[in-house]
């Protein structure tokens, strides 16, 4: 597993890492091989709603930034109505969540390596055993 404190860059950096590195796990067969895949579903899941995050961020971004919320404010700002505020709070709450799980997996996914059990944390299962 990897863990990059780097906001914004973090989910993406870390889901190739891990994918990468848990295909290669594949040619020492066993319990590495087992963990190593469920490492690459987790980069690749990471991936998938780090995309879904990108591209709702991205569109509501480019709608405000746009000026397709009307007109601006005397100080010059826009007002986004509450269903767009809304959006962007629960995109980038489920961001930070994500951070989070990043950490907590790389802890869990470290002990239980270490010691010599198999990893049964939740990812899509995209690369099948």
């Amino acid at each position: 597993m990897a863990y990059i404190p780097i906001p914004f860059f973090n989910v993406p950096i870390a889901g190739i890492a891990q994918w990468r590195i848990g295909l290669n796990e594949r040619k020492h067969g066993g319990l590495a091989e087992v963990n190593g895949r469920r490492a690459a579903n987790w980069g690749l899941t990471q991936l998938l709603w780090f995309g879904v995050f990108a591209a709702v961020v991205g569109a509501i971004m480019a709608l405000t930034l746009g000026g397709a919320f009307g007109p601006a404010n005397p100080g010059g700002s826009y007002t986004l109505p509450g269903w767009v505020e809304a959006i962007m709070f629960t995109a980038i709450g489920s961001y930070m969540l994500v951070g989070v799980l990043q950490f907590v997996y790389l802890i869990v996914g470290l002990m239980k390596s270490l010691g010599g059990k198999e990893v049964k944390l939740p990812v899509i299962p995209f690369i099948k055993g």
